[in-house]
Formats: structure tokens, sequence, C-alpha cells
């Protein structure tokens, strides 16, 4: 079985460890700032916001504490996701661009939790539900399921909150599905240079002991921000209800999670200015 680990391997559930820049160690760091930057780190960012004036300054800093800072690096990866944003349009993209992808409900939001949570930084943060025993990716190909991870990002990184969660059901996970990572690896390119620092945790619950093979090609691919923010929560029930606790507020999430909503009348997507409709049951069309 697959160990119950937070952020990277370390002890379940553990706090975050801070970060650092790539100033230095502790020891070597400059004054900060007010915004709580070193002088080399607000040189990087006002350097970035310069080369990229039409960018607003919160996409800029998000993008250089990314890549530590490093200006050329975090640089680089603005303006790909500049030209990324052009070609793919993310605020255009429409429930009809994601015929086969969207349906079947395997992508739920389940609203915004508040207040505080004991391993949530973040007082108001959107969460995304992902039931891999709702998800069929041989219907579709990766174009059309990025489509369906920018539509949900977009729309609840605008409409709900500046921060996401997203947990995973991996229920259901099969051999069968390994054959679909490119799809996976599509959304962790989506989430982590495109979406950048706006993943407040992905959490994998349920996790069958076959996925492991699965999660090492996975993880050799994360970058270290994205990697901080995965934990695979405990089989036991009980401990799980808690575990998802410390993330979300329970008054969003399905009661087969030790919360207070019916899953079942989760409709989809459940996204504020979104059409909903009803899920589709089977396979097939």
């Amino acid at each position: 079985m697959m160990k119950a680990v937070s952020r990277t391997g370390s002890k379940m559930l553990g706090r975050k460890q801070s970060q650092q820049g790539s100033t230095g160690s502790a020891s070597s760091i400059s004054a900060t700032d007010a915004s709580g930057l070193t002088d080399a780190q607000r040189e990087c960012v006002n350097k970035m916001k310069e080369a990229n004036p039409s960018v607003d300054a919160a996409t800029v800093e998000r993008f250089a504490k990314a890549r530590d800072y490093k200006f050329d690096t975090c640089n680089k990866l603005l303006q790909e996701d500049i030209k990324w944003r052009e070609k793919v349009k993310p605020a255009e993209i429409k429930q009809s661009d994601c015929p086969k992808a969207l349906p079947y409900g395997a992508w739920r939001s389940l609203g915004v939790s508040t207040g505080p949570r004991e391993l949530c930084k973040h007082s108001k943060v959107a969460t995304i539900w992902i039931q891999v025993t709702l998800w069929f990716p041989s219907m579709y190909d990766t174009e059309e399921y990025i489509r369906l991870a920018v539509y949900f990002c977009d729309r609840v990184l605008t409409k709900q909150a500046e921060k996401v969660i997203i947990i995973f059901d991996m229920s259901g996970w099969s051999m069968g599905l390994a054959f679909h990572l490119p799809k996976v690896l599509a959304l962790l390119s989506v989430l982590q240079d495109h979406y950048v620092e706006r993943l407040e945790a992905a959490l994998l619950l349920r996790t069958p002991a076959i996925f492991s093979a699965s999660w090492n090609v996975i993880k050799g691919l994360m970058n270290r921000a994205t990697a901080a923010a995965v934990a695979f929560l405990p089989t036991n029930k009980a401990k799980e209800a808690e575990a998802l606790a410390k993330y979300v507020n329970p008054a969003v999430l399905p009661a087969i999670y030790g919360g207070s909503v019916d899953g079942a009348s989760v409709p989809c997507p459940n996204i504020e200015g979104e059409e909903n409709f009803t899920i589709l049951t089977k396979k097939g069309w």
C-alpha cells in the first residue's frame, strides 16, 4: 500500500515548511521590504514588470516566486504563459468545447471554503472535486482534457477565490488508466506552468496501491512548489475525514468524506455564473 504522506514524503499532515528563495540561506539574506522580499527578489520582480508591462503585478509576483526569483528562468516562464494564453484563450473556453470530458461529472466544484483550517494558509479557497470512477479518458483526446482543466481553473480562480484545493478521489484507478498518463501530465503542466502559485493543495484520497507506478512518473515531473502541495490522506475513513477538515470546511464536503453535502446532488460544473446540467451516468453516447 502507498504510505499516507504529506508534502513530498514528510510526516503525514505535517505543516508546510517555509521555502527559501534563490538568494541564499536565512543567514545570508539581506533586509526585506514591506512585502517580505529581499532587495534581490524585489529587483527581479521590478525587472519582470518592466519586461512585461501588460501583465498585472500579482501575476508577475507569482511567476517570480515560482522560479525562486531567478530572472531569466521566471521571465521565460511568464512569457511562455503569455503566448499560451493568446493561443488557448482560457476565458473563452465554453462547456461546448468539452463535449465528452465534462458531462460525466468527473470534475465538479465544491464552492469556497472559508474560515480557519489548520493546514490551509488562506481563509478563502475554492475546491475542485475530481472522481476517478467518473473519468473516462478514452472517450476524448488530450486537447479536450486540457480545455476541461483550463475551463475549471479559469472559472474558479476568477469567480471564486485566488487559491484552489483539488480533491482527487482515486477510487477506481486501474492499470488501464495508466495508459492515459499524458492527460494527467497535461493537467500537471496547466497547474504548474500556467496557474502558477494558485494551487493551495492537491489531496489524494482512497488511493489504491496500483497507483504507485503511475505516481512515480508523475512526481518526477513536478516542480518543488507543486510537489510540496501534494498530500496522500489516510485510508481509514474517520482519519480521512479528520485530515480533510484541516484543509476544507466540512460544510462544502460531500458526506462520503465526513462533510454535510449530499455528493450525488452536487451538479456539474457547480460554478457561479455557469449553467449546470444533469450528470451522465453511463459510458457511451
